[in-house]
Order: structure tokens, then C-alpha cells, then sequence
């Protein structure tokens, strides 16, 4: 998701990061419009190594205290996460070939940067965390490859799928009785 990066944030995060890549690209948005544009880092080699970065971005020939900014990774690691009330049901897996992924730590962060919770995924690619009250971000990584997931942030909007049907339960129950039906008033012997 897009936020933004004030000059103060961005000098405190210098010694953080590496420059890797500076470039222009010609967007040409309509005037008084917000437009999403997916730029084309294919293409670009020094962009082609797994990991996690930020991209700042600002009109040239201007300058302002805050600048347009996001988060974004490169991975074969696919993340998805259920969020219940008090867990965290995490899913991984190759982005590559679709299988799942064993072995994958999963760490959740508190806004602080603090560790809350951690785990590692099955064979199946499935972890089960508690999930802190202060949690913000899941951070999936094995080897060289890390995926990244706001908690804090818009959920998959699910409106345009058929999702159709009962809404989820913990419990659901279902009694059976010796006779298939029953008039109103009469004793139900179970």
C-alpha cells in the first residue's frame, strides 16, 4: 500500500538501506486525477535480486517534505494470512509452481519493529501463530527469499468472488433424533 516518507524518516533510514536503483520513468498522469501505474521493473537488472524494498518517488524539477513511498518485495515466497481474533493462520507457498512451503519462518512485528510472534510453516506450508494485539506486519523468509504482509492495511477485498454460504462458526451443531420428522409440540427424545 502507498504512503509517505518525510525527509526526516527517509535521513533516519539511510543507514538501513542501499541505494540500488535511481531512475525516471515518464508516467503522464491525467490532470486532477488518481491513477494507479504499474511501473516496469522487469526489465530493470539491478531490481532482480530477492529482497525487500522501498521505492520513493517525486516529481522532477520539484521538492517537497514528503514524498510518495511503498514497501514492496521480491520473492518465490506467496503469503497469505487468515486473521481470526486471537490467531493468526499463515499460509506459503512458491510462487514459482504454486506448491506449498515447509520450512518458512514466520516472524510477526509489532509497529516498534519489536518480534510478537514466530513460528515456521509444515510441510504443508501452514503455520498457526497467537496473534498479538500490536501486530502490523508478518515477515515470511527462507534463504535468500523474504514476503512481507501489512496487517494493518486493507485486507484482499473479496466482493467480486462467489463466496457464497453460511458465515463461519466455531462451533456448529447437529442434533439427531430417532424420527425424521416431528409435529409441532411433540417431545423430541434424544
Amino acid at each position: 500500500g502507498a504512503s509517505s516518507l518525510s525527509s526526516y524518516s527517509s535521513e533516519e533510514l539511510l543507514p538501513m538501506a542501499d541505494l540500488v536503483y535511481s531512475g525516471r520513468f515518464d508516467l503522464k498522469p491525467a490532470r486532477n486525477t488518481r491513477e494507479t501505474v504499474l511501473l516496469p521493473i522487469a526489465g530493470i537488472k539491478a531490481l532482480q535480486q530477492p529482497g525487500v524494498y522501498l521505492a520513493v518517488m517525486r516529481a522532477s524539477g520539484t521538492y517537497s517534505y514528503t514524498q510518495p513511498a511503498t514497501l514492496f518485495t521480491l520473492s518465490n515466497i506467496g503469503l497469505s494470512v487468515h486473521r481470526y481474533s486471537n490467531r493468526l493462520d499463515v499460509f506459503t507457498q512458491a510462487l514459482e509452481d504454486g506448491k506449498a512451503l515447509g520450512d518458512v519462518s514466520v516472524d510477526v512485528y509489532d509497529d516498534n519493529g519489536k518480534v510478537v510472534a514466530q513460528g515456521k510453516t509444515d510441510s504443508d506450508g501452514h503455520a498457526q501463530l497467537p496473534l498479538p494485539a500490536k501486530a502490523a506486519v508478518v515477515l515470511a523468509h527462507k534463504d535468500e527469499q523474504t514476503s512481507m504482509l501489512r496487517l494493518n492495511s486493507s485486507a484482499l477485498d473479496l466482493a467480486e468472488f462467489d463466496i457464497s454460504g453460511p458465515q463461519a462458526h466455531p462451533l456448529q451443531f447437529f442434533i439427531f433424533g430417532p424420527r425424521d420428522l416431528y409435529r409441532p409440540g411433540e417431545t423430541v427424545l434424544l
